[in-house]
Parts: structure tokens; sequence; C-alpha cells
């Protein structure tokens, strides 16, 4: 069943159905391979391959497992979705958002929500899933039962926020190798590549831990209730957060487009006038001004952000007057760098000014040809690239040293409509870096 421009979820069950169908009368061969030991008796890890070309262009070889991999390539042939990433809609304007009681290395308004902890999150299993996210009723939440499995709960029960709320409070660390990133599906790239760089990269875990609360209580921050069908899509847009760090099987049935429509549909009119980065599916937005302007609509005073929007000189010169005219150094200071402008500027991975210090989290760019979006993320101190068109995990890149170099890479199974891969650089194409205040 379809709803609007939506797509029904991938039935989760039927991959495997049609893996196992392809899987029959195979021979399966089991090699064992003996890791190598050093002299201190530890094994030697083997490094993700990394295939260089003669071109110079780094190839970054997909992590996922082999099973779920074949179980990718089923989605990916049962989908058509064209490469849009042309155009950035409305970029960015000089901006400042909220001037709420400044803070050091994370927002205030943390200290007034569930504490961050080092504690094992619970798995999630599914109620409503398919349906959920085929927008024809609220998501459920199952519950572990002590003696009756998993019982359900509408997501605005108190049941259901309970769990939801322990397993936010679990969001201190992840696992980098279990993560499933959301899938493109139709041109929702730019949403997908945001999501990664906020709730998955480690800056903005710790930054939008407040953001996935106000989801999870369906209220903002000064107590007023979101309406009931917009609370259902961000009861969605968590439960996909969840999912992707859980690296739970539902996250390959998770389709962001029905988060963006729901969003579109729900959000109060006179906030359309406000905000018109909020758009529908298959309209083109600016990333970061789209999750900017749902975070502003939940609560617009207790994360700061500064927007230098199209860079075309030296960085300093444009950060230093804008924070020079504000009473609190923001939190968050993204730069917005063009295609041509890509290459000559020089990006910091660090910086200091007036005071405050800021490093660099992670980064959404635009393949050379202008089509597709990717992230460059930092993951338990590990530097990761992300690409919802190949269908695969997270993949273990070291992107920071070369910011300010002509160096291309691609990402396996990313391609043209030709079969001819897509191809990336921060010395080429269009980029946001986000660049988060340490001290």
């Amino acid at each position: 069943m379809q709803v609007g421009n939506i797509p029904a979820p991938i039935n989760y069950n039927n991959i495997i159905f049609l893996y196992a169908k392809y899987m029959k009368n195979k021979t399966i061969k089991i090699k064992i391979i003996r890791r190598k030991v050093n002299k201190r008796g530890r094994s030697n890890k083997t490094k993700p391959k990394v295939t260089k070309r003669h071109n110079k262009t780094r190839v970054f070889k997909s992590r996922t497992p082999r099973d779920i991999e074949r179980a990718s390539l089923v989605i990916a042939k049962s989908l058509k979705h064209p490469n849009t990433a042309h155009g950035i809609e409305n970029p960015i304007q000089n901006h400042v958002m909220g001037f709420g009681k400044a803070s050091s290395y994370a927002p205030t308004i943390n200290q007034d929500l569930v504490t961050l902890k080092s504690i094992p999150r619970e798995k999630i299993s599914d109620c409503n899933n398919s349906r959920a996210f085929k927008l024809e009723e609220p998501l459920k939440i199952a519950i572990p039962g002590a003696y009756y499995g998993n019982n359900c709960h509408k997501y605005s029960t108190p049941e259901a926020k309970k769990f939801l709320l322990h397993n936010l409070s679990a969001n201190k660390h992840i696992n980098p190798d279990i993560i499933i990133p959301p899938i493109q599906i139709q041109s929702n790239c730019w949403f997908n590549t945001m999501f990664a760089t906020l709730f998955i990269s480690d800056k903005g875990r710790k930054f939008f831990h407040y953001f996935r609360e106000l989801m999870i209580e369906s209220k903002q921050a000064n107590g007023t209730p979101i309406p009931e069908k917009l609370a259902d899509a961000f009861a969605l847009l968590n439960f996909a957060v969840e999912s992707a760090l859980t690296g739970s099987k539902y996250a390959y049935e998770l389709n962001t487009n029905s988060i963006i429509k729901q969003i579109y549909e729900s959000i109060p009119d006179k906030y359309h006038k406000v905000y018109p980065y909020v758009v529908g599916v298959d309209a083109a937005s600016n990333p970061i001004r789209y999750y900017g302007s749902i975070i502003t609509y939940l609560d617009e005073h207790s994360l700061q952000f500064l927007f230098i929007s199209q860079l075309k000189t030296d960085w300093r010169s444009r950060v230093e007057p804008e924070l020079s005219k504000l009473q609190h150094k923001p939190h968050i200071i993204i730069l917005e760098i063009f295609d041509d402008e890509s290459k000559k500027i020089e990006k910091p991975e660090n910086f200091a000014v007036l005071g405050a210090e800021y490093k660099l989290d992670s980064c959404v760019i635009r393949d050379t040809s202008q089509q597709h979006f990717c992230a460059t993320i930092t993951c338990e101190g590990e530097e990761m690239g992300y690409d919802g068109m190949s269908f695969h995990r997270l993949v273990p890149m070291k992107w920071k040293d070369t910011i300010n170099e002509d160096k291309k890479w691609e990402f396996e199974g990313s391609t043209n409509t030709d079969g001819t891969p897509l191809k990336w650089s921060f010395k080429e194409g269009y980029q946001l870096f986000l660049y988060y205040r340490v001290k």
C-alpha cells in the first residue's frame, strides 16, 4: 500500500524470504581463519580495506555483513529513486538562533534532562512499524514483559515514554559496528545525511540529546503540547534514530520520507511562513536549515547556532565579526561553502576565537556531479563515512586531514544512473562543516 508519494516501507520478512529462496540449494563453505597473535598474545585486528586507484580516488569498501548485504541488494533493486541533490534551495543566511544561558561544552538544558549514562540499550521489537510508517496509525512501542513477551503501548503512554527515555539515557556510548543509518529512497539524501551528523556523530548525539527528549515527551520546551499528528511524526523520527543506533533489523524497513511528509503536513500553518525550509517529499531544502527549523519549533532559546553562509573568504574574517555582535557564544558554528569556493577556501579542524574553542565533528558534502549528499562523521572518536545510496553501514574513513586536499573518494555501491561511481572531494563540492564548542 502507498500513501501519497510515500512508498510502502520495506517488509523485512519478504527480504528474508527472497534471500532464503536465493540461497536454496546453495553449498555453503565455511573457512576457518586463524588470527595471527603478536608477542604479547594479542590478536592482530584486520583493518578495513580501502582501495586506492591509480587516479588517487579512494574507494571505501562495505563493512556490512554478507547476509545483510545481499538483503540490501534486494532492497536496492526494488527501489527506483532519482539522484536529486541538484540546487541548494534557499542558502543559509548568517543567523543566530536562540539566546539562552551560555554553556561550556554542552547545552545548559541538558542539565535538566535525562542524564547520559554508560548503560546498555533495550532492543526494539516490532508492534506496528509497517502501519505507522505508512502513516496509517500512530506508532506503538514494544515494552519487554516479564512473563508474556512484549506488550505494545502507544508512544505517548507513560509506559512507552519510560522505555524510550531509558534508551535515551544510554546515548552516551554507541557501537559503530552495528549502526544502520537510513537508506536513500527517492530524494531524501539531504535529510538522511543530516540525520547522521545530528543523531549518530559524537557531538551531535550529545548536543541534540535534549531535542530527542522533547520528541519523546511530545511537548515544546515551554511545556506546550505538540499537535497530535506532528507528535506522531516526531515519534517516528525518534524511533528511526533508536533503530539506527541499536542496529535493529527494522532500520532497513524505515522510510524517512514518511517523517518528512508527516512533519510538513502537520506543523502549524503559521510556522510554514516563518520556516520555509520545512518542505515536503521531493522538494529541495537545505539540510541544516531544515533541522534547525524544527529544532527552533521545539525550543528556540536553549541551543544557539551561528550559520556562516556562502563563505567566500577566510573563515576567521567572517566568524569573528559575527561573534563580536553576540552576547553569548554559540554552541555550534556551521560553515557553508559552495562548489567553486571549496577549491580555494582553507577550513580549520579546530579553532579558538574570542575566548571560545570549537572542534570539527562532522560534515555534509555533495558529490562532484552535484547529485547526491554523503556525511563524514565522528563516531566514538573514530572518523567515519556514511552514504545512504550504497545501502551499507558506516565505514571507517580518515577525512579530517583531507579537508584541504584535492583527494577524491567513492563509496562502494554509490553510482550514477549509467553505473559509473559517484565521487566526492573537499575541493569540489557544496559542503556544511559543523563545529561544536568544546571550551
